[in-house]
């Protein structure tokens, strides 16, 4: 895709995730809401379908050529090239209790490749996004922090920030440079997903391997691979809408993201986050256990 499209539709995927994440939040913490089960025992509301709904009305007016893939209302094919593939809200469990790490997230597909993603939390006012030549960024919202805290990554920085860019206040979002399993932080949403692939003694190894594991769940554990404050990231078990938006940011952060077989897609039932000095490290340990 021409870098100045690209561009524009980042631009609107931004715009987007933003409207759609606030729009979560007239719902988020009400006593009484309704909640569904679907028929994969995950739940569901309707700040879940009103969001979707939201992104793919908002997206169409723009791109009517392009096609969706979304986590409640399936697969939309378009005209065109580009599909966007849609979780309205990530980690829907946590929204339900009222715990603030769930987010939106939006990958753009073009050509069979994941070339942009967003992801904004909006009950933290944080977003990360990237596109394929332009970089990743970090509005740091509520963190309130200038950089990210880990060095740079073994890649240059990206380009200077597009006029719409500045616009936001967004800085680089750079993967850490942590080098060693014993000084770094291990993210993943839950050890029952590893229990339940039948990998719970790859959990353990990872978790007696590092200087920290958190349980920072769901998308923000890769937001914060990206932003250099977690230095990988693994979820055992996921779907594509889960990690589409993620591979991209990963990787113009200056990190790697695969499946646990090592692939470099979003087709995989899982998904590793890596900044780019730990990548054969971690892969080595995951292939062993």
């Amino acid at each position: 895709m021409e870098i100045n499209q690209l561009s524009r539709r980042l631009e609107i995927a931004v715009r987007v995730a933003r409207e759609a994440g606030d729009l979560t939040l007239d719902y988020f913490g009400i006593p009484d809401l309704r909640i569904d089960t679907k028929s994969d025992q995950s739940p569901v509301t309707e700040a879940d379908r009103l969001a979707e709904q939201l992104i793919r009305k908002r997206v169409s007016e723009e791109f009517p050529d392009d096609g969706f893939l979304g986590e409640e209302y399936g697969d939309t094919p378009g005209q065109s090239t580009s599909r966007w593939i849609l979780d309205p809200i990530d980690g829907t469990k946590s929204f339900v209790r009222g715990v603030p790490l769930f987010g939106t997230l939006i990958g753009l597909e073009t050509e069979q490749e994941m070339v942009a993603g967003v992801i904004y939390m909006p009950a933290l006012h944080e977003m990360v996004f990237a596109a394929k030549g332009l970089g990743a960024w970090w509005i740091p919202g509520s963190v309130q922090q200038e950089r990210s805290p880990g060095a740079l990554a073994c890649q240059n920085p990206p380009m200077d920030r597009l006029p719409w860019i500045e616009s936001l206040d967004a800085i680089p979002a750079r993967v850490s440079n942590v080098d060693t399993l014993e000084q770094a932080m291990f993210c993943t949403t839950s050890s029952s997903y590893f229990d339940q692939i039948g990998r719970l003694e790859l959990f353990e190894k990872l978790r007696s391997s590092v200087a920290l594991e958190r349980g920072w769940s769901d998308c923000y554990a890769h937001l914060l691979v990206a932003t250099g404050r977690a230095d990988f990231a693994v979820d055992p078990a996921m779907h594509v809408w889960d990690h589409a938006a993620i591979k991209p940011i990963i990787e113009e952060a200056g990190g790697v993201f695969t499946d646990l077989e090592g692939n470099t897609t979003i087709y995989g039932e899982s998904a590793v986050s890596i900044n780019g000095c730990l990548h054969h490290q971690i892969m080595d340990v995951i292939r062993r256990y």
